[in-house]
């Protein structure tokens, strides 16, 4: 019984520290608040950019923390934003995030053509229910 104690709890350390390594710099830090009961399907979208057009593809509100990720494909870049006291903040970016701990709020997602000409773009996104 002591050895398996003791896998465990060295796995337990294994997957604290593969966590914490793994966690982007633009992460946005742990928020208080229950943690989410699940997570949504994968949802994906299509668009079409103007050569630096931009524009808003998802928004939505949570009210748990969970993990979110999202990328984006055709030659465009994301934004991740949360609303606070009116202004849009963005807490990842790229063409491709993933936020472990996204706390209640609400949230859009930003895309942007970075591309000389017209694009064609999907967007692949997944996040916590609850």
């Amino acid at each position: 019984m002591a050895i398996i104690k003791t896998r465990l709890s060295y796995l337990s350390a294994l997957a604290l520290a593969l966590a914490v390594l793994t966690i982007p710099a633009n992460a946005t830090p742990l928020t208080v608040g229950k943690r989410c009961i699940g997570t949504l399907p994968e949802l994906t979208s299509h668009g079409v950019l103007s050569p630096g057009a931009r524009e808003v593809d998802f928004r939505w509100d949570t009210t748990c923390v969970g993990t979110f990720s999202a990328s984006v494909s055709g030659g465009a870049t994301l934004s991740i934003q949360r609303a606070q006291g009116g202004i849009w903040y963005t807490v990842g970016s790229g063409v491709s995030a993933i936020i472990p701990n996204l706390g209640p709020g609400s949230y859009r997602i930003v895309v942007q053509n970075t591309q000389y000409h017209r694009i064609n773009y999907s967007v692949r996104h997944r996040r916590g229910l609850g």
